[in-house]
């Protein structure tokens, strides 16, 4: 399984970082772990999205499925308070 993440108000490198990963999934298993870092600054900005698009493996056709939804929304919540660029 292969997932990728793709910017929506969220920047790359700013406020998270772009791992295209493959996820192996073992004989019998059902779940995996994606971790995708997200980077802390002193801006305000509201909240942000970027998504995260799930699709099976080219080189392994045939051995996993992707069930709907391929493609997830994942909101990063402002820690910063507004009218302050240093989070004070």
């Amino acid at each position: 399984m292969h997932y990728d993440t793709r910017p929506n108000e969220a920047d790359v490198e700013d406020d998270f970082k772009a791992t295209p990963v493959n996820l192996d999934f073992g004989i019998g298993v059902r779940t995996a772990v994606a971790e995708i870092p997200i980077e802390d600054d002193a801006d305000f900005e509201g909240i942000e999205e970027f998504d995260v698009r799930l699709d099976v493996d080219p080189s392994r056709p045939g051995t996993l499925m992707v069930v709907e939804p391929s493609v997830v929304t994942v909101n990063i919540l402002d820690d910063d308070t507004e009218g302050s660029e240093d989070g004070l």
